[in-house]
């Protein structure tokens, strides 16, 4: 089995942001400590736990885990009550059957940097973690999967934060993707993990012993943290967003400096960027002038007073939105690094002042590991038609005219027409400036006319040469749609359920032996027949 591995930095995957920090070239105003062996030994002489904090996130996840567990999982959450205990994170929503492949490389990495990390400081203890979103109100972007180009929906009507649902209907979907590979040989086994796990009434319950037997006897400790006595923990800091919108200030002048060096800006604050929270509710907080607070349906309003007692008596009430999740997650967690992808590296960026006004240490950023998985006959047809990994990070389009333009016979390279056409105008402008400048307009409107008609030939001829190569042109259709499933990444589209039913638990410990130590990889898996 040979793989083949590319930094993120030499292929396109992320936008200017991300592949800025990964080189080095952001301004260290963007984050904390770099992503290697000397921030990891600074980010834990920085983390600030007290033994009360460790006690209430224990006893939580002791709690969380009463029904079920194993000596591996038991014995890391114990570990976290020691003050050398520290955290390696991730999250992600609470996707039907894991949803996208992807969500498996995120837990994947966190297990093995913790793993490398604790031998590499071997009087500290590392635990993995995955953050499960059970407060997102998305149900859309959660309800479905694609397993071989088919759709599988879960259709519910349910409301508020996802992790309450019931998994009421989840059953049916689970039938239908055990039925689509009757023959495979893992296919038992995926149905007892898949209808084992949907049993449990709520779907952060189900999530959770899901990921639990995929993971679990790897180390991996999973965290709800729509619990009171968590939530309890992050009292001054829903009290401070209230009382102060501290987060919005700091992410809009934080945007503005990013927006000045000509970055992408991935989330807007809001005034306030908390929720309240009801049994089937989950309902944006909005501040009414200087002492009164309602909800944005105008269902609920508070005094000042009457809202920062409900915080108190209540604060499992309060629910933080996406900027304010990363502050809960390092508020209740002895934390040094957080693993994520391109999406979530980049609204990260935008928060280290934010962290700072909120006295709370930023995290280690860490870019998740991405994989793309292929069989030995998709690499087959990959060496017949002479291609590289790193072509199929192009469109089907762009990678079809790059194939016609390198195997045709002909020389169907117009860049030097190009160059030449505008080489003869720039001097035919020249001459229009030195002798009548009236006919600098009349070159102008030549030069587009016959840059136009240049590239009308192109398209024509290439054209035509993939009428001659159309047997060439198909095979590589159909191999950029096996490598890209309907047009996107892999690991962005795919669930796990084929290639588990292809390999069943060995699936998992490839992904963990493959992970890269720290920062992340693109890497490419050849499966052996």
């Amino acid at each position: 089995m040979a793989n083949t591995t590319f930094d993120f930095t030499d292929i396109p995957f992320f936008n200017s942001l991300v592949r800025d920090y990964l080189s080095g070239e952001l301004s260290s105003d963007f984050y904390g400590e770099q992503a290697d062996l000397e921030g990891f030994e600074n980010q834990i002489k920085k983390v600030q736990f007290s033994t009360s904090q460790r006690d209430v996130l224990v006893a939580s996840l002791k709690q969380q885990y009463k029904d079920f567990s194993s000596e591996i999982t038991s014995n890391q959450i114990t570990s976290l009550s020691r003050e050398n205990t520290y955290t390696i994170t991730t999250g992600h929503q609470l996707n039907l059957a894991t949803g996208p492949l992807y969500f498996l490389y995120k837990i994947a990495h966190v297990i093995s940097l913790s793993d490398y990390l604790n031998t590499q400081f071997t009087n500290c203890h590392f635990v993995p973690v995955y953050w499960m979103a059970t407060e997102d109100h998305d149900f859309a972007e959660i309800n479905h999967f694609f397993s071989e180009g088919k759709k599988f929906v879960w259709e519910s009507e349910q409301e508020g934060a996802v992790g309450r649902f019931s998994t009421t209907g989840i059953a049916s979907v689970i039938k239908a993707l055990i039925g689509q590979y009757p023959s495979a040989p893992f296919n038992d086994a995926l149905s007892t993990l898949l209808m084992g796990a949907y049993q449990e009434r709520s779907l952060s319950e189900a999530t959770r012993k899901l990921v639990h037997h995929l993971f679990g006897d790897k180390g991996l400790v999973i965290i709800d943290a729509d619990c009171k006595e968590l939530k309890g923990l992050a009292t001054h800091l829903w009290l401070n967003e209230l009382e102060t919108g501290f987060s919005a200030k700091q992410v809009s002048e934080q945007n503005a400096r990013l927006e000045a060096k000509g970055y992408p800006i991935q989330v807007n604050p809001r005034e306030i960027n908390l929720f309240y929270l009801e049994e089937n509710k989950r309902t944006r907080i909005t501040k009414e002038g200087a002492d009164a607070y309602s909800l944005a349906d105008q269902s609920m309003r508070w005094t000042k007073k009457n809202l920062i007692n409900e915080v108190h008596a209540h604060p499992e009430r309060i629910s933080p939105n996406v900027l304010l999740r990363p502050l809960y997650q390092e508020t209740i967690l002895p934390n040094l690094a957080y693993a994520g992808g391109g999406g979530e590296l980049s609204y990260w960026l935008q928060l280290k002042t934010t962290f700072e006004s909120a006295n709370l240490r930023f995290p280690i950023l860490l870019a998740r590991n991405s994989f793309l998985l292929v069989d030995q006959k998709t690499v087959k047809k990959c060496k017949a038609l002479d291609l590289d990994w790193i072509h199929f990070f192009k469109s089907k389009d762009a990678l079809i005219n790059f194939e016609i333009r390198r195997v045709s016979n002909i020389d169907l390279d117009f860049t030097p027409a190009h160059q030449l056409l505008e080489d003869q105008f720039i001097r035919l402008r020249q001459i229009a400036r030195e002798t009548d400048k009236s006919f600098e307009g009349a070159v102008t409107a030549q030069e587009k006319k016959q840059k136009k008609g240049l590239q009308q030939l192109e398209k024509r001829l290439l054209k035509a040469q993939k009428r001659i190569l159309s047997d060439h042109v198909s095979r590589i259709a159909e191999l950029h749609d096996i490598i890209k499933p309907l047009g996107g990444h892999q690991e962005r589209i795919e669930n796990f359920s084929f290639f588990y039913n292809q390999r069943g638990h060995a699936l998992i410990e490839k992904l963990i032996q493959e992970s890269g130590a720290i920062q992340g990889k693109f890497i490419v898996v050849e499966w052996d027949t």
